[in-house]
């Protein structure tokens, strides 16, 4: 039997509940990333995928933010991870965020999605006529940065989250062509 085809989606309806599972597994590993939009979407999944699409097309978004347009991983109803391209950046996505950030389920890690999510994202981004894109990891998350560099990364510096405190790495990809 052939491996499923793994692909790159954009936010959809018909997999609102493989999504309230994607959000489940971190909570139950006990990993704090979707803690604050894991109420969110367990109530009114419906409602987080509009906003979604919303902050996509740059409508209703939050003070601070920017355009930002969600895509699953999938492979058949599964979404395996979850990346997140914002159109521009801040002076706040500068230090922390960038333009790209992303996360694999936990029981996903290690198998090679990471790297591919990012390749599959940095097209999208070149679509949205991004021609270079900064992309963030703390200093210690050493997969993250192994991914980034992967695709292309050039670490450029590391510095202080103002918030935390906790040391950041940022890295430019080129985007080609």
């Amino acid at each position: 039997m052939a491996a499923e085809q793994i692909r790159l989606i954009e936010p959809c309806e018909q997999l609102a509940d493989a999504l309230i599972e994607y959000v489940e597994e971190f909570r139950r590993v006990g990993e704090t990333f979707w803690q604050n939009e894991a109420r969110r979407v367990r109530e009114d999944v419906e409602g987080y995928l509009r906003e979604r699409r919303d902050w996509s097309a740059g409508r209703n978004l939050p003070e601070g933010f920017v355009p930002e347009t969600h895509y699953w991983l999938v492979r058949g109803g599964r979404i395996l991870g979850v990346i997140r391209i914002r159109h521009r950046l801040t002076d706040k996505l500068r230090t922390r965020g960038g333009h790209i950030g992303y996360d694999i389920r936990p029981s996903e890690r290690r198998k090679g999605y990471g790297t591919r999510m990012l390749a599959m994202a940095l097209a999208e981004a070149r679509r949205i006529g991004l021609d270079r894109v900064m992309v963030t990891c703390d200093r210690g998350n050493v997969a993250s940065g192994r991914v980034i560099l992967a695709n292309g990364g050039v670490f450029e510096s590391e510095g202080p989250d103002p918030e935390t405190g906790e040391m950041v790495h940022r890295y430019w990809i080129e985007l080609w062509g």
